[in-house]
């Protein structure tokens, strides 16, 4: 069995690796800032083009000659400490682990608990990097998120917006646009917290919540450029037993190659029942996006499902019990567009579960998308999570902001689309494409489950609380854990 991941705050162990590493990060510093600062400048959001003067334009050329004169002076330190992080890059740890309680949850788990998990995108990049998805200001949106995850699980009360029965089997099933996370969300799963510094201001935010974290989840070597982590964070209200990250080492793009993407995977314990260890297992991922007619995803789900089973059976023991079973994400291919249809007719999604499909290739009415159309992102009608909830409630606009599941071939100009005009119809007469690029998902597993445990889904939250703050919808998924 994998041995019990030991809480630490430091990408290095103590000693020469640390003293390299800090090194390698001061040199770098002005020189990585100057080149974020610069490429901004050229970068502009919406906002920004529409609000910009002769004045503004003079002093931008200043900016920029200054920024450039800078960046030149720093080259010759920052590439001295491009190979310090060369050489400190082996001894990386793959995570940070920080938990405000060592102890085991005691608690006895009943016969019949619920257990949510939510997923989001949170779009935390370099500014310059943010810039080509349409966001600035990412050292303010990453305390904001941090901001909105905590008062949304302080909540004393479900606020529950509406509430739509679905039309599965089950009659009990609830799914629902909200403009809020419930309070009780067990495992917060994150994707895009791409470099430490924001990796460290989410992390202190959520441990106001959230007793256990693992983040800045990566590796620094080849493969990646020595460039930014996979962006994987995971927060936890129970503790954790085991974690284990394995990175892609497929993948293709001038956008994918100094990313450590990859899968996170965690079992953690939810309690006692019949003196048995009650534990769950939950993984996150982000896959590669915009592969064109290259079947990278396919790659990468099939390292995923050797991945899971191996680290279900390295950590499993005799005296516990499996209740959750789940992988979730951004998985960067829908389950209706032709394009992703190498994607979603993988193996993996069968053996876990997406409550969202109504079939290969067709999901359920009452679903929307998740991927946001860039162009539009600063809207006033989605400039909050409250107009943003009720917009996307309205069938005929949900179109305007999401992207239809038509794609042919995945590239980055898609997100750049504006919906045409003559899609904008009335409720009944919407393509039922039209919106449906649902590509953060929560996938469940019940085969896996220990003894006479059932496990059901019951409440789907399309979820738009970090509106104005990042390019995806999220996606919370409660659970109903049983006995046949």
């Amino acid at each position: 069995m994998k041995a019990r991941p030991v809480p630490c705050d430091r990408l290095y162990p103590a000693g020469l690796p640390a003293v390299i590493a800090g090194v390698s990060s001061v040199l770098l510093a002005p020189g990585v800032w100057a080149m974020d600062v610069l490429l901004s400048a050229y970068l502009l959001t919406t906002p920004e083009r529409q609000g910009r003067t002769a004045l503004l334009r003079l002093w931008t050329c200043l900016k920029i000659g200054a920024l450039l004169a800078m960046f030149l002076v720093c080259t010759p330190v920052s590439i001295i400490g491009a190979i310090l992080r060369m050489i400190s890059g082996p001894f990386r740890r793959p995570f940070l682990y920080q938990t405000t309680s060592s102890s085991t949850d005691t608690r006895t788990v009943n016969e019949t608990a619920d257990f949510t998990v939510a997923t989001a995108n949170v779009c935390l990049l370099p500014e310059s990097f943010s810039r080509f998805n349409n966001q600035r200001h990412t050292k303010w949106r990453v305390t904001e998120v941090g901001r909105r995850v905590v008062d949304s699980q302080k909540q004393r009360s479900d606020k529950r917006t509406q509430e739509t029965a679905s039309h599965g089997p089950n009659e009990e099933f609830l799914s629902s646009i909200d403009s809020n996370f419930p309070p009780n969300v067990d495992v917060f799963c994150f994707q895009e917290v791409f470099y430490s510094d924001v990796s460290r201001k989410l992390t202190k935010e959520l441990l106001k919540c959230y007793g256990h974290v693992i983040s800045d989840v990566g590796i620094c070597s080849f493969t990646n450029g020595w460039g930014l982590n996979s962006g994987l964070l995971i927060a936890s209200k129970h503790p954790i037993l085991a974690a284990d990250f394995k990175p892609f080492r497929v993948k293709t793009g001038k956008h994918e190659v100094i990313a450590a993407k990859g899968l996170l995977m965690v079992k953690i314990h939810l309690g006692t029942r019949d003196g048995r260890d009650v534990v769950g297992y939950v993984a996150t991922t982000h896959l590669q996006s915009y592969q064109g007619k290259q079947p990278i995803q396919t790659t990468q789900l099939t390292l995923m499902q050797t991945w899971l089973q191996e680290f279900r059976l390295s950590t499993k023991t005799g005296n516990e019990t499996v209740v959750i079973d789940v992988v979730c994400g951004d998985f960067n291919f829908d389950n209706m567009s032709p394009g992703y249809k190498a994607s979603w007719t993988h193996p993996l999604l069968d053996v876990y579960q997406d409550v969202c499909s109504l079939q290969k290739g067709r999901d359920k009415p009452w679903t929307i998308g998740t991927e946001m159309r860039q162009v539009v992102l600063h809207d006033e009608a989605i400039s909050t999570p409250e107009r943003m909830a009720s917009t996307l409630r309205q069938r005929h606009l949900q179109g305007r902001y999401l992207l239809d599941a038509t794609i042919q071939n995945p590239t980055i100009d898609m997100v750049w689309e504006e919906e045409e005009e003559a899609m904008r119809q009335d409720e009944d007469d919407v393509p039922e494409t039209s919106g449906r690029v649902r590509v953060d998902k929560v996938l469940y597993r019940t085969d896996s489950l220990g003894g006479e445990c059932t496990v059901t889904p019951v409440r789907y939250r399309s979820v738009t609380h970090f509106a104005g703050l990042t390019d995806h919808v999220s996606v919370c998924l409660t659970f109903r854990m049983g006995r046949k």
